[in-house]
């Protein structure tokens, strides 16, 4: 069976192009929009304009993976209400994935926390008791149990 060198030639072109197309792309599963649509008439523009900053800086800020974490934001929306709003929602979403990725509770409330944190070692103490009453939180909980 003879090869023809063109047409697999063309063939590598646009599957290189393809995965360019894909890498280049800034698709992801949440933006502005969508996450208007998800949380109609639950939260104003600016709270819309807030989470996407978080989410948009979610990966050099925090080390967490922004697909990921949209993910994870989404399966949890209906965590909302009650007293849970979309910046403890997320706060919480990031102490469980630091978790899940090796930290202590400490660290990872030192990472979601570091104002707070900064404070309680500034007066000389540590953050070990409010990282392990945080990890109790019904938030926290019940994304831990999900996730498992």
């Amino acid at each position: 069976m003879e090869v023809n060198k063109t047409a697999v030639s063309n063939l590598v072109r646009n599957v290189e192009g393809e995965v360019r197309r894909i890498q280049d792309s800034d698709e992801y599963l949440l933006n502005e929009d969508t996450l208007r649509e998800l949380l109609k008439n639950k939260v104003n523009d600016a709270t819309i304009k807030a989470i996407m900053e978080d989410i948009e800086q979610i990966e050099e800020r925090d080390g967490i993976s922004r697909d990921y974490f949209e993910e994870q934001f989404t399966s949890h929306l209906d965590l909302l209400g009650q007293g849970v709003y979309p910046k403890k929602l997320i706060e919480a979403i990031k102490f469980v994935s630091l978790i899940q990725s090796g930290l202590t509770n400490q660290k990872a409330y030192d990472a979601v926390f570091p104002q707070k944190a900064a404070q309680v070692y500034g007066r000389g103490s540590n953050t070990s008791s409010f990282a392990a009453e945080y990890a109790k939180k019904k938030t926290v909980v019940e994304i831990m149990k999900r996730s498992i």
